[in-house]
């Protein structure tokens, strides 16, 4: 399978209309890129409920602990 990246201005009409009857075609497919990856987010939430972080609330005083 190959990927095809298009760039183009969001706001143009024409080629918004464009890419819906590219996709209308069925022959190509959308991938939506997550701005986020899930595995690190879980990761995060696990060692939040497993205790394993901790809240800073001065980092001036976090960085001089380090």
């Amino acid at each position: 399978m190959a990927t095809l990246t298009l760039e183009y201005d969001g706001r143009n009409a024409l080629a918004k209309k464009t890419i819906e009857y590219i996709l209308s075609l069925g022959v190509f497919k959308k991938k939506e890129e997550k701005a986020y990856n899930p595995e690190f987010v879980k990761m995060v939430l696990d060692a939040d409920k497993n205790g394993k972080s901790r809240r800073i609330d001065d980092v001036d005083a976090f960085m001089n602990s380090l």
